[in-house]
């Protein structure tokens, strides 16, 4: 039976947290597709670079099974892909979070917590001080989980 009882902040923290930590430790398109199922689309655009001048990065977007994956590739990066959005609408293996599509509403809040900010109905939560994490609910049930780490 699920409780209605808000979820001790520590206890949020950690859920949020753990799965931002899986979400920022994939680090290839084949850590993606394992996560997110086959790869049904992929466009790659070129752009410049903003810090190094003359220097041309390539955005990759990339539709999944389970997901919708927006990353940076850039040659002088600290990391080689570097995830700017990820949109997770499909169930998924995983920490409990990436776990929630199709629950409802109260699922959430009971692993959860209370959210950090409300939005359009939706259910925002900080993970660390700069990444989001909102829950996308629509006639009270989860339709996604947005990723919205923060690049710098």
């Amino acid at each position: 039976m699920i409780s209605h009882d808000p979820v001790p902040l520590q206890e949020t923290t950690a859920a949020v947290l753990e799965a931002c930590d899986y979400l920022s430790s994939l680090a290839s398109i084949g850590d993606l597709e394992a996560a997110y199922g086959l790869v049904l689309d992929h466009v790659v655009t070129s752009i410049p670079n903003n810090h190094v001048a003359g220097q041309i990065d390539e955005l990759h977007t990339v539709r999944f099974e389970r997901a919708h994956v927006v990353f940076l590739v850039s040659e002088t990066a600290a990391r080689p892909m570097l995830v700017t959005h990820t949109r997770i609408h499909g169930r998924n293996a995983g920490p409990p979070l990436l776990r929630l599509i199709q629950r409802s509403q109260a699922e959430v809040l009971d692993l959860l917590g209370p959210p950090d900010l409300h939005g359009k109905g939706d259910l925002v939560y900080s993970c660390g001080e700069t990444d989001l994490v909102r829950v996308e609910i629509d006639h009270g049930s989860v339709r996604a989980v947005v990723w919205q780490p923060y690049t710098g």
